[in-house]
């Protein structure tokens, strides 16, 4: 689940805590995603993360 971390004018600013079952935070229509995202690599090395202690990622959504 993702926590809104604060507002700045047109801009909203996001952390999400992933874990072995949400890697990423849902999709939005319109928002651009990498491509390696959906790589089984890109997946192994986002569980290796995981095990070793975790990751958070920053979001940056503009309304």
């Amino acid at each position: 689940m993702k926590k809104l971390v604060f507002r700045e004018k047109e801009f909203s600013f996001y952390l999400f805590n992933p874990d072995f079952f949400h890697l990423y935070d849902k999709e939005k229509k319109g928002r651009c995603e990498p491509v390696h995202r959906y790589t089984l690599t890109h997946i192994l090395h986002q569980y290796v993360y995981l095990i070793g202690g975790g990751y958070q990622i920053f979001y940056c959504e503009k309304n």
